[in-house]
């Protein structure tokens, strides 16, 4: 069983041309600068243009170690931000597994600290 990340952005409106060029170009940049593609199959994407969904995915985390596991969530969490700043009127989600990451409007997405996890339901 694999760890995976989730995301997703909802609005009434459809991107415009102008965004989903915008966030091709964000998806490829990060995709060719990212240093360990070889060893990973990538962001996965969906759509589906009946629904309010303009955006969602899943993403395979390939790394098991802590020093891996703090570079990955380092890149793709800005990788993540930088879509959500394009998509600022949009309502997202993304989290790992049952677990949401935070967003800070100046910083952009991260994910809980330990206080955050533990008092979450509470």
């Amino acid at each position: 069983m694999s760890t995976e990340i989730y995301y997703m952005a909802e609005r009434e409106t459809p991107m415009s041309k102008e965004e989903k060029a915008k966030m091709d170009e964000i998806i490829h940049k990060y995709w060719e600068e990212y240093p360990h593609k070889d060893d990973f199959e990538g962001p996965g994407f969906f759509n589906n243009p009946d629904s309010a969904v303009i955006f969602e995915g899943v993403m395979r985390i390939p790394c098991s170690n802590v020093e891996e596991l703090d570079e990955f969530f380092d890149y793709w969490l800005k990788w993540l931000s930088e879509l959500t700043w394009l998509l600022p009127d949009a309502k997202w989600d993304a989290g790992v597994e049952d677990v949401p990451f935070i967003w800070e409007e100046d910083n952009g997405w991260r994910l809980m600290t330990d206080e955050e996890y533990y008092s979450r339901g509470q």
